[in-house]
């Protein structure tokens, strides 16, 4: 069954060597009892090593079961200790941190056994050795004796052929030892047994065959036997591995044995995911604002249509024939040019600190479907229903109020429902540049006092007409009600019609009163709304005024797109502009520079946020790294022990990893479970001051929540946990399965 051949084995150290076997060659068969003696250190453990193919001879053959060890590859050496070989070994080598039942049945499952039949099994060897009700008890809560049995139970569970003792009684008192000696003996009929002892009583009592050892040497042998080996090389069949699942189970139990470092490594690889999270969970809601913000932007059916105008068309009358020529707007209505200018509360007699100036506003569509995309009022808001009514975008209505106001859209509301305010509606001119006046020859008179008397007596010489100054400023009155003024200089013209004249929107010309009846809650679409007669009874002014009465004139617009014709809108467009119309879209809401930034700056906080939680992430996969490193330290035994029951490296690789596995899940469920209560409790206690924060900057933010709970984020989050914790462990367990399996013994 084994043949060794003229085997030695020495032990190197630098340049010093030590002979632990000299020329041993021994020849063993089944249904023996063969007890190895002789004193400490004379090679009886090294021989059982070379046997179970812990360790490698410097020299010699052996063979067994007719096979030449030498051309073994270590797969093979696994299979051969897992299947063929019982170890017991002197000093117990169970794995403390594993019940009683999982330490016998890790043999089993090493062969590929699943945990069922490998518990079956596990049982009945305890009950063999008398340890059944045992079989839930962890090592340290077993006696010396019992232990040993354990360890009995744990060689013989995969039926081996050849069963090896090291010292099995050399840790007992004698009346266990001897206990221990029957069990074996008992329990090994029909197999080859080889005991290892310093004990020639023992010796004698239970061999049937006795080999003395000295020095290294077989110095005696009391039943001699040699046989020649027919060699074969046929090679064993692959084996099954210990299955990912066993190797879960048993990283369970470690865990189990380690809880509190093994929460703390969870929770720092949880906390890192955690913040990431809850970024996105933030992030996710102003991005859908920005999104849906560039969708809506761009299948807003809204173009203003500017179109050159001569001062005679009637504007009610332009916009129907464009109805009639351009067939693609469901609505249409007229928009004065000019902007409107809203300065004084009238119910609280407070004039504006600073005029709020109107740009954008239309008339109440009269499409269903265009009076639904404002149709979002703030509380009891509505549309104006009569001339002397109008409705503010929510962006306009806070701008009614200082900005460190800070108020909310219902206190907003509150405060401006069915206010009085007058709103200018006509506007005087001015002159841009103190440049252009001289061009035109007008004079000036510096530090006037207003007075015809203050004027020096030659004024007017330079002037077509001697008329009086009352009657010369009523040249002027079409234009402003005061003199032109720069600085200290007050200017006079002879021909006030030659002057470029620009539209003054902070001078009005004349007001209406109307009554706040609505905000509208939808800053993308940033349109103030006017009832259809207010604006006829504004009309057209024009925004600048020279003397050939054409330059910036024009008359103005609305019109809303079908929504068969939204996908066409840059054709439509294009066609006419090439009529000589000026058409711009309204991309104006809450797209300004600021808006824009922030929406930039949205993905950069985000990016720098998530890098440096990425980091904590990574930070925590490398504790993890470390722990699992001095996780293989410590448990440098049990991997050797492993290994030498023919766990395989993948064998060792599945456990640590089962065990990098079951940190990940735990890390990545603690961050599922805290982040849904952070997101809850943020919901409740910072939502409201939150939403009205970020509504300043992003259009269209969603009402409610604005932490939101991603089921899809929260699979990827344990997921990727999992998979961070993996390859941490990676490292580690590529380590823990290259460890030898008598190296790893050996280590204190």
């Amino acid at each position: 069954m084994i043949k060794l051949h003229e085997v030695h084995k020495i032990y190197t150290q630098g340049k010093t060597g030590f002979h632990a076997l000299k020329d041993v060659t021994l020849y063993f068969e089944r249904n023996e009892t063969v007890v190895v003696y002789g004193k400490s250190g004379c090679g009886k453990t090294t021989l059982l090593n070379l046997i179970a193919g812990l360790d490698k001879p410097s020299s010699g053959e052996m063979a067994i079961n007719g096979k030449m060890t030498s051309q073994f590859k270590e797969s093979e050496w696994d299979y051969f200790r897992n299947h063929n070989i019982g170890f017991i070994f002197q000093q117990f080598n169970l794995i403390e941190h594993l019940p009683v039942l999982e330490n016998v049945a890790i043999n089993a499952k090493i062969s590929g056994n699943n945990h069922a039949k490998s518990k079956k099994m596990a049982l009945d060897m305890l009950k063999k050795v008398g340890l059944e009700k045992h079989a839930h008890k962890t090592p340290g809560e077993l006696s010396g004796g019992e232990r040993q049995r354990v360890g009995i139970a744990r060689a013989l569970i995969n039926d081996p052929d050849i069963i090896l003792a090291d010292e099995p009684p050399g840790a007992l008192d004698k009346k266990t030892g001897r206990e221990i000696m029957d069990l074996i003996k008992s329990v090994a009929k029909d197999k080859l047994l080889i005991v290892v002892t310093h004990d020639l009583a023992m010796a004698e009592e239970y061999a049937t065959r006795m080999i003395n050892l000295r020095d290294g040497r077989v110095v005696s042998d009391s039943a001699p036997k040699d046989q020649k080996v027919k060699l074969t090389f046929k090679k064993e069949k692959h084996r099954k591995s210990l299955s990912f699942k066993e190797g879960i189970r048993l990283a369970y139990f470690n865990m189990k044995a380690r809880a509190w470092r093994s929460t703390l490594v969870a929770m720092g690889l949880a906390l890192g995911i955690i913040g990431l999270i809850l970024i996105n969970s933030l992030f996710t809601t102003v991005r859908s604002s920005i999104n849906e913000q560039g969708e809506i932007l761009r299948d807003n059916p809204e173009l203003t249509l500017r179109y050159p105008y001569d001062g005679e068309a009637d504007p009610q009358e332009y916009t129907e024939l464009l109805r009639t020529h351009y067939p693609y707007f469901s609505d249409i209505s007229y928009r004065p040019s000019h902007s409107l200018s809203i300065v004084k509360n009238e119910t609280t007699e407070n004039p504006l600190i600073n005029p709020l100036r109107i740009d954008r506003y239309t008339a109440v569509p009269e499409s269903a479907r265009i009076r639904a995309l404002y149709d979002d009022f703030i509380e009891d808001g509505r549309f104006p229903e009569n001339e002397n009514e109008f409705a503010l975008t929510l962006s306009q209505a806070q701008n009614l109020f200082s900005p460190d106001a800070r108020l909310t859209k219902g206190e907003i509301w509150e405060r401006v429902e069915g206010n009085d305010y007058q709103i200018g509606t006509r506007f005087h001119y001015i002159v841009e540049e103190e440049g252009l006046l001289e061009e035109e020859g007008c004079q000036y008179v510096e530090h006037w006092n207003g007075s015809e008397d203050d004027l020096p007596e030659e004024f007017f010489d330079g002037f077509s007409s001697s008329d009086s100054l009352s009657t010369h400023l009523d040249t002027l009155s079409d234009y402003r009600p005061s003199p032109i003024e720069f600085g200290n200089r007050t200017y006079f013209c002879d021909d006030y019609t030659a002057i470029p004249w620009v539209l003054d929107h902070d001078t009005p010309k004349s007001y209406q009163t109307l009554t706040l009846v609505g905000i509208i809650d939808e800053s993308l679409f940033g349109n103030a709304v006017f009832h259809t007669d207010f604006l006829k009874s504004v009309g057209t002014q024009p925004l600048a005024l020279y003397e050939d009465g054409s330059r910036h004139n024009h008359i103005q617009a609305v019109g809303y797109l079908d929504s068969e014709h939204i996908e066409q809108k840059a054709s439509i467009i294009r066609t006419m502009e090439d009529d000589g119309f000026s058409i711009r879209e309204n991309t104006q809401s809450q797209f300004n520079l600021l808006t824009g930034l922030s929406m930039l700056f949205t993905y950069i906080v985000q990016f720098l946020f998530s890098a440096i939680v990425g980091i904590a992430v990574i930070t925590a996969g490398l504790m993890l790294l470390m722990i699992l490193y001095i996780s293989i330290i410590e448990r440098t035994r049990e991997i050797g022990l492993i290994r030498s029951l023919g766990g395989t490296r993948k064998d060792v690789r599945n456990i640590f990893v089962g065990e990098t596995t079951m940190i990940g899940l735990f890390a990545g469920l603690i961050s599922v479970v805290v982040s849904m209560v952070i997101i809850l409790f943020s919901n409740i206690i910072f939502s409201e001051q939150l939403h009205n924060f970020l509504s300043q900057y992003y259009a269209n933010l969603p009402e409610g929540p604005l932490f939101t709970v991603n089921v899809r984020l929260m699979v990827y989050a344990i997921l990727g946990s999992v998979a961070i914790a993996i390859i941490s462990g990676l490292i580690p367990s590529v380590l823990a399965g290259r460890k030898q399996p008598i190296e790893a013994l050996r280590n204190d």
